[in-house]
């Protein structure tokens, strides 16, 4: 049984492989995950970079962890 969503979309649009330019679905990713969230959302003993590379203290020791990598 088809849903009425799915009986709205043609069947040739409805594989990901068939370019679609209208289909611009809405972004609804909470704010809080978006890419400029998290310097702004995360506590202080939280890692607030967003990916690894944005990360460039690794050499650094942290002091919750007891650990410094420069002189491990």
């Amino acid at each position: 049984m088809m849903s009425e969503i799915t009986e709205t979309i043609p069947a040739g649009r409805r594989c990901w492989s068939v370019s679609w330019p209208e289909y611009t679905p809405a972004d609804v990713t909470p704010p809080e995950l978006r890419p400029s969230a998290p310097a702004h959302h995360v506590p202080g003993w939280a890692e607030a970079a967003p990916t690894p590379t944005d990360v460039h203290d690794w050499d650094h020791g942290h002091p919750l962890i007891g650990r410094n990598t420069a002189s491990a």
